[in-house]
């Protein structure tokens, strides 16, 4: 499930978020490349493979050379349907893993690193919805592997 928004101001400016903003969303199935080319023709989106280390398939989707999501395959040993991933930005993937356990939730991956130098963790609130944490070390704006 996905929604289109249509803003009557037009899309916002491509910046990098600050925390506590979303600043990512991955979606995890078990078909990257069939994923990948059905937004590629809903959206008109670039589509570039990402170098992995996990033998798993990692792509971006991204137009006007910003990167705006991944398409990544879903574990074999997973149970969950596919399904997307929205990340937060936080200071400190360890602090706010820890903050998310003191208020009810739980976690579902424990922080790890990131391709991008930070860390990165799955939680979930205390009704049990996921959502990611990630640390950015970078500062400047996300750009689509080339």
């Amino acid at each position: 499930m996905f929604a289109v928004l249509h803003a009557a101001s037009g899309d916002p400016p491509d910046v990098l978020a600050e925390p506590g903003q979303w600043i990512w969303s991955a979606l995890l199935t078990r078909d990257p490349d069939a994923a990948a080319g059905f937004y590629q023709a809903v959206f008109g989106y670039d589509v570039f493979p990402l170098p992995t280390t996990d033998g798993r398939e990692h792509l971006t989707l991204a137009s006007d050379d910003y990167a705006r999501a991944s398409v990544n395959s879903l574990p074999t040993e997973a149970t969950r349907p596919p399904h997307w991933l929205n990340f937060v930005r936080v200071q400190s993937t360890t602090e706010a893993v820890a903050r998310v356990q003191v208020l009810g939730g739980q976690v579902l991956v424990a922080p790890r690193p990131d391709r991008h130098g930070g860390l990165l963790a799955v939680v979930a609130d205390p009704t049990g919805a996921p959502f990611g944490l990630m640390e950015w070390t970078g500062t400047t704006r996300q750009e689509p592997a080339k």
